[in-house]
């Protein structure tokens, strides 16, 4: 495709007024409610694993308010001779739309977007100006790829049809380079709860049955793979000798194997690492003594799904194992030591009625989380749940562009798109009498959700 030592560049599209993570819901994309922006961690890790064969650089776009015109003037001011372009679903149109104008510049494009969609693809290759698609981890193969001496992890078109050629995950992540920052510390990313920070990934995958709804299994694989300690430490204190403080860890579950983190917050605190950190993983996975030393190691906060306060739609196919008995122990605890707790939650999933979202009140008031999250479900591309959705009729909004979770997509039995609306508008209204320990104004919006839960308006 192209040869050694040519110039490589990593490319974060314009958001075009969206306001988007792109490596949120297993890095298909999903809405930063506050419009907050994140590294391209996928870029970052891209980058440093051909390094050695090519001139690699970064441009966000999206971070540094570029216009697609300025964006192409920056490529071209530089003699770049390939861009990999990074694409979400929701902003699949515009994307595409850049990707074209970049490839009349003269310069190759290459995507790199984390679905096996056909349809999504095709509408990708079809416009004829991009490449191929990156859509399996190939991080460990991108070299020979960009060289044009392998295909595996890749679609392009054949004959008119999208041709997927399959790639096994990484099973070692220890030997992946860890992610060029260097390459991003001229723009200013941040967590909301947590700040100007940087990302790091230290496992991927995930095994539970969330999967019917979540992409995280579908597009890191339903096998836990994950850095040793030591790996993960080292990368640490090279962040740190950055002159980075915070940290947002973007694995679908950091505590999976609690002994890994004890050994890592130990290490931490022994080699005198002094970061602020926040990670989200299942509240079934954090014992008391596990919460206790990830305070001392410098955590700030936790995020945990819950979706919905219903605790037999829970079980059934939302986060089994997850109860409310589980969930305020660890909002005690954490509470008790300091730590931030973050419960994730979405309101409208199958099944879901007004009496679940007044469940979901009920837990809000008794775990008194210090943060929360509200979407509305997707039918991410390739979930079980995007099956049953077209099979059953459940899909109201039918574009990709629209899985964001800022607005209803579904419809399955149970609330309706406008009931979805109230039900999310009445919890965050109660969320927020909560927070600014308003017992009366608590007390008046439980009342209102008691009389909507049955019906009343």
């Amino acid at each position: 495709m192209i040869s050694s030592g040519q110039n490589v560049c990593f490319v974060t599209p314009p958001s075009q007024g969206k306001s988007v993570v792109r490596d949120y819901a297993g890095g298909l994309g999903f809405e930063a409610d506050s419009g907050y922006i994140l590294p391209p961690l996928d870029n970052l890790q891209m980058a440093a694993c051909i390094q050695n064969t090519f001139k690699v650089s970064l441009i966000d776009a999206q971070a540094e308010g570029l216009s697609v015109e300025q964006l192409c003037k920056k490529l071209k001011d530089t003699n770049i001779n390939l861009v990999i372009c990074e694409f979400s679903v929701p902003t699949l149109d515009s994307d595409i739309a850049c990707a074209i104008t970049i490839a009349q510049h003269g310069i190759i494009v290459v995507v790199k977007i984390n679905t096996k969609e056909t349809s999504i693809l095709m509408k990708i290759l079809a416009s004829g100006s991009i490449r191929l698609c990156l859509i399996d981890e190939c991080e460990d193969i991108l070299t020979d790829i960009m060289l044009g001496h392998d295909t595996r992890g890749t679609a392009q078109l054949s004959n008119g049809e999208v041709r997927i050629v399959d790639k096994p995950f990484i099973d070692d992540l220890d030997a992946l380079p860890f992610p060029r920052r260097d390459l991003s510390l001229n723009y200013c990313y941040s967590y909301p709860k947590l700040g100007e920070c940087t990302t790091l990934l230290s496992s991927r995958g995930c095994p539970f049955a969330c999967r019917y709804y979540c992409p995280y299994p579908m597009t890191q694989g339903r096998k836990w793979r994950f850095r040793s300690s030591e790996s993960v430490v080292k990368e640490l204190a090279e962040i740190r000798q950055l002159g980075i403080k915070r940290i947002l860890f973007r694995d679908p579950v950091f505590s999976m194997e609690p002994d890994r983190v004890t050994e890592m917050c130990a290490a931490m605190m022994d080699q005198g690492i002094d970061l602020e950190w926040w990670c989200e993983t299942r509240a079934d996975l954090l014992p008391d003594d596990l919460i206790d030393l990830m305070a001392r190691a410098g955590c700030k906060g936790i995020n945990v799904g819950v979706e919905s306060g219903d605790p037999a739609l829970r079980f059934s196919k939302l986060k089994r194992g997850v109860s409310d008995d589980v969930l305020k122990g660890v909002a005690d605890k954490t509470a008790e030591v300091g730590i931030k707790l973050a419960f994730l939650l979405m309101v409208g999933f199958p099944g879901e009625t007004r009496s679940s979202v007044l469940a979901t009140a009920a837990l809000l008031q008794c775990c008194r989380p210090y943060s929360i999250g509200i979407g509305f479900p997707v039918h991410h591309p390739g979930t079980q749940l995007e099956k049953d959705a077209i099979e059953k009729g459940w899909i109201v909004q039918s574009d990709y562009q629209l899985t964001d979770g800022s607005l209803p997509v579904l419809a399955g039995p149970g609330l309706s798109p406008t009931e979805m609306v109230e039900g999310r508008d009445l919890l965050l209204q109660l969320f927020n009498a909560i927070s600014a320990n308003n017992a009366e104004a608590e007390h008046l919006l439980m009342n209102n959700i008691k009389t909507w839960s049955q019906g009343n308006p």
